[in-house]
Order: C-alpha cells, then sequence, then structure tokens
C-alpha cells in the first residue's frame, strides 16, 4: 500500500502554513506579524508614540497622533525600514510614509475581548454519599473525586 513512511516531527503552526499558502500570502502572514512585534520593530518609546496603519504595496504606512511627533518620526524613516525589513528576513519596504491615523484603528492592537473571568466550580453538595464497591474502578475513582473535593474545599476555607 503506503510505501512512504510519514514524518513523525512535529512543526510549527507558522511552518505548515508557510509551506501551504503561495509565497505572497506567506509574506503578507510574515508583515501581519509585524504588527504584532511593533514595539521591537519601533523601540519601547516610539512604539508607544506611532502606531502602524499597514502597508500599501512596499510602502510602511506610520502614524501618529499630533504632527509634531510625526515631523520627528520622519528623520528615522530610515532605521525603521532597516528593522521592518531585517524582521521580515528580506528587503520588501522602500519608503516608510507618515500619517495621521483620523479614525483608522492602529494594528498593533489586541481586537479580541479579555477572556471571562474564571468562576469557581460550585461544589455538590452533599459529597460522598454514593455507596460504590471498593474494588470497581468507578468506586476508586469516585473515592479520589470525593478526597479532592474535600482537599480543596479545605484549603479554601484557610485562605
Amino acid at each position: 500500500m503506503w510505501s512512504k513512511r510519514r514524518a513523525r516531527t512535529l512543526q510549527s503552526v507558522s511552518h505548515v502554513m508557510a509551506s501551504a499558502l503561495s509565497e505572497e500570502a506567506a509574506l503578507e502572514f510574515a508583515i501581519a506579524g509585524l504588527w504584532r512585534r511593533w514595539e521591537e520593530l519601533a523601540g519601547p518609546e516610539l512604539g508607544k508614540l506611532l502606531v502602524p496603519l499597514g502597508h500599501q504595496g512596499r510602502v510602511l504606512r506610520v502614524g501618529a497622533q499630533h504632527p509634531a511627533v510625526l515631523q520627528e518620526a520622519s528623520f528615522l524613516g530610515p532605521a525603521l525600514l532597516d528593522r521592518a525589513n531585517t524582521l521580515l528576513g528580506q528587503t520588501y519596504f522602500q519608503e516608510v510614509r507618515f500619517e495621521l491615523p483620523g479614525s483608522r484603528t492602529a494594528l498593533n492592537q489586541n481586537f479580541l475581548p479579555p477572556p471571562p473571568p474564571k468562576s469557581p466550580m460550585p461544589r455538590p453538595v452533599p459529597i460522598g454519599g454514593l455507596q460504590l464497591p471498593e474494588d470497581s474502578p468507578v468506586g476508586r475513582a469516585y473515592r479520589t473525586y470525593v478526597a479532592r473535593l474535600r482537599a480543596a474545599g479545605s484549603e479554601n476555607d484557610n485562605s
């Protein structure tokens, strides 16, 4: 049947996606990774003042809320280009364009809502009242469950 043996090595999702996607899609995926690493690209101080707005072709678009910040940042354009291209692993961007973001959203934000807080699992009351055979797997599992619940309850009572 199958003469080839499957390789049983784990690979990262980014590696599998890069091999499955076209070259252009893999590049867009890598560019999207730049937005998550924006403070690494721009530096800790500039990362708070400048925001990534995206790219248009080979032009990196960067925004700031104040025109004075844009003016000062324009002198750092070549350094931002070098860092962006280094993080991409290739010379892709050729120009940086600084703009006022207006109503556009910065791409380095987390768009997912925070996970809901974990609520404590309700404890069944009363606990430990079932009579199960001592030598059955279900009985042993139930006794272990009851012991853990009681231990967790005593830890919570001491807190």
